[in-house]
């Protein structure tokens, strides 16, 4: 199955699937040609509301909590094997509203039945009750859940992103609100139509809802105390914004956010390992990912090499629509117009501070992406901007700011200067050298010589937990232990005392 009815998004409201009434926001455009997608619909206060109580609800009834870990695993695995038959949906979905390759998007989809599948062995294990013997007997440390949360999804990867969270969630036993970003919620959607059509009453009503809007239906959400805990990802402001209010609220909340990454060209550096990993930091996701390279110091006595090797390398990038069937390094428009707009508003922002932009001419755009109607976006390199300024913004897109750096101890004061960013980037040749560089870096994952969304493990190996610092997020990253325990709280029960006098 791989149409996808892009006019026919709705909410998901206490069991039936309804219209987002409020007025519309805009459109939403084909980034690979400004063509109409769909109204980009929002939900009114009254329907956020009934969602919220929805929600409230199902918790109190305890349908869903009250099963057993083996029962609620059993109706995961069906949802997963009806997710399994929309996954050319799913995937063309994405890549028609990020503008990122179909051809990684339809891996993304693909992957969602393993992220289950690791959810649903950890569960049992992970939620299982603990037994202490006490003095006076048995001590029962039992896991309940939080209650109703809410889980905000970014407009990057939609079904990737959210997965983890999801699923954690309902297995916890959560009754969950999911808001997708206003800028790519088909794909959401889709997954959740995918999941409850055929389930019934074995999902009850007010477990599983999606309601679609912009900010002030996040607002409304994240503000409302009947929300007992809250997961967001994306931007740094907002996420600064949900702590405010889940710290005044004492509400648990799991914050993915990201920031001004380094990557940092030591002189001993193999710049064949070096360059290839650089231009995939920049472009993967069309450079619309967390822990993208936003900023690179190099060794002064490499610094014109490679500018230059970085500079070909990116010219020589395929460019191509996000629906061709191209390989991973195709390089496809941004994920909206607005986006581009934002980015192209802050390069000029640079220039003024003194910045010198060294636009790069990759492939040519194909002829169906008019320039002022598709997303479509030069990647460039920008040298001379002061490094206080540029270590404090995220660029998120295929650019950065290159610096050059005359020894270690100033590389690790340049790449130290913001307190903002997910990942860092370490390239030499001596591996022990990079390992105690990278271990006094303000970040909670470095990795040296590659670049990728995680660690490379030996099977059945799992990877560290990553915890995220400072402006990048607040929590840890999503393994099955990190968001099981997340969305459910432990009570511990028992006697302290005899039952009867003595």
């Amino acid at each position: 199955m791989t149409t996808t009815p892009f006019r026919s998004i709705q909410n998901f409201i206490d069991g039936a699937w309804c219209d987002p009434l409020g007025q519309p926001l805009g459109i939403l455009k084909n980034p690979n040609d400004g063509s109409f997608l769909a109204d980009q619909v929002t939900s009114t206060p009254e329907q956020v509301d009934a969602a919220i109580t929805a929600a409230v609800a199902a918790h109190r009834r305890g349908d869903w909590s009250k099963a057993s870990v083996t029962h609620r695993v059993a109706i995961v695995e069906q949802m997963v094997e009806d997710i399994e038959r929309y996954e050319g949906s799913l995937g063309h979905a994405d890549a028609v509203h990020t503008g990122i390759n179909i051809a990684l998007m339809s891996q993304v989809a693909s992957s969602l039945k393993f992220i289950t599948q690791d959810f649903c062995r950890a569960a049992p294990t992970i939620l299982q009750d603990e037994r202490h013997q006490g003095q006076f007997g048995t001590v029962v440390a039992t896991r309940v859940p939080k209650g109703p949360v809410v889980i905000i999804v970014p407009w990057n990867v939609p079904c990737g992103t959210i997965m983890p969270k999801l699923m954690a969630a309902l297995l916890a036993e959560c009754s969950v609100i999911l808001k997708p970003s206003e800028w790519a919620p088909t794909s959401i959607v889709l997954l959740i139509r995918a999941m409850t059509q055929r389930l019934g009453e074995r999902l009850p009503k007010g477990s599983l809802q999606v309601v679609l809007g912009g900010p002030l239906v996040g607002q409304q959400l994240v503000h409302d105390a009947r929300i007992r805990a809250v997961q967001f990802t994306g931007s740094i402001a907002v996420g600064k914004a949900v702590g405010a209010v889940c710290g005044a609220q004492l509400k648990p909340m799991l914050l993915e956010l990201g920031g001004s990454n380094c990557a940092i060209v030591f002189p001993d550096a193999d710049l064949d390992i070096t360059i290839p990993c650089l231009v995939k930091s920049l472009t993967f996701l069309n450079g619309q990912w967390c822990m993208g390279v936003g900023r690179i110091l190099c060794h002064a006595s490499l610094q014109e090499t490679v500018f230059s090797r970085l500079l070909q390398a990116l010219a020589g990038l395929q460019v191509g629509t996000s629906t061709q069937p191209l390989s991973l390094e195709t390089l496809g428009p941004l994920s909206f117009a607005g986006h581009a707009e934002k980015l192209r508003s802050l390069i000029e922002e640079l220039e003024k501070k003194g910045g010198t932009v060294h636009r790069i001419s990759s492939g040519e755009p194909p002829v169906s992406a008019v320039s002022s109607v598709a997303s479509f976006f030069q990647p460039c390199l920008i040298t001379g901007v002061p490094h206080a300024t540029a270590s404090a913004i995220e660029l998120f897109g295929p650019l950065a700011t290159f610096y050059p750096f005359s020894n270690e101890e100033e590389a690790l004061a340049l790449a130290n200067e913001n307190t903002g960013k997910l990942a860092a980037y370490v390239f030499s040749t001596n591996v022990d050298k990079a390992m105690s560089f990278g271990s006094q870096l303000a970040t909670g994952m470095v990795m040296l010589n590659g670049v990728a969304t995680g660690f490379s493990m030996h099977d059945g190996v799992a990877e560290p937990e990553i915890e995220f610092w400072n402006d990048a997020g607040y929590g840890t990253d999503g393994s099955p232990s990190v968001l099981l325990r997340f969305f459910s709280s432990k009570i511990v029960v028992g006697p302290n005392g005899p039952a009867t006098k003595c």
